[in-house]
């Protein structure tokens, strides 16, 4: 069993990559620099530098890491597809469409 299963987390590695990967979004920088802007003791120049500078890391970031995110999940492919479920999902949407035909809703 995976590590990060036996330690209590319930995710594998595949899984934790994407989440890194997924959370790294500027979110604690970000903060950290408002906290900086508006800290008084802080020049008022070197403050807005410093928020400057991380709101442009934190937007390069949300750009680099939400436009390649999807190439990482198909690469990892955390959950490959299962016969049975592809099986079992068919099944219900024929069920699903009978339904609608008995109910009179149209086919799409």
């Amino acid at each position: 069993r995976p590590l990060l299963i036996r330690l209590g987390y319930g995710f594998t590695w595949r899984e934790g990559v994407i989440m890194v990967y997924g959370g790294l979004r500027g979110a604690v920088g970000l903060s950290m620099g408002l906290m900086v802007e508006h800290n008084e003791y802080i020049p008022s120049a070197t403050a807005m530098t410093i928020a400057f500078n991380v709101s442009g890391i934190v937007l390069l970031t949300l750009v680099i890491n939400g436009s390649s995110v999807d190439k990482l999940y198909k690469k990892l492919n955390p959950y490959p597809s299962n016969r049975h479920r592809i099986q079992h999902l068919s099944k219900q949407l024929r069920k699903l469409e009978r339904l609608c035909q008995l109910k009179g809703l149209r086919k799409m």
